[in-house]
């Protein structure tokens, strides 16, 4: 169910004005009974030029795309577009 309410701004801590995306494309392996996945670091570009690029290379494979945040845990990804082939 969707969840829409009013945002305060002054929660917020930090923000990434030039992030880096991730895009992993999956198809399942040659004996379909796993997956395989490629994986592409894009940075210099918006989200839309980054999901456009991917739609266009995606050639019938699912994908995923993902901003990579680093945290005081390390490195992490913020899922923005499409589920991987377990989701």
């Amino acid at each position: 169910m969707v969840d829409i309410r009013p945002a305060d701004p002054r929660d917020i801590r930090w923000e990434i004005d030039d992030p880096a995306y991730r895009v992993y494309f999956w198809r399942p392996d040659q004996g379909g009974s796993g997956w395989v996945s490629e994986e592409w670091e894009i940075t210099g570009a918006g989200v839309a030029a980054v999901q456009e690029w991917a739609a266009e290379r995606a050639d019938g494979r699912r994908f995923v795309l993902y901003a990579r945040a680093e945290t005081a845990d390390g490195p992490g990804l913020i899922r923005l577009h499409g589920t991987g082939p377990l989701d």
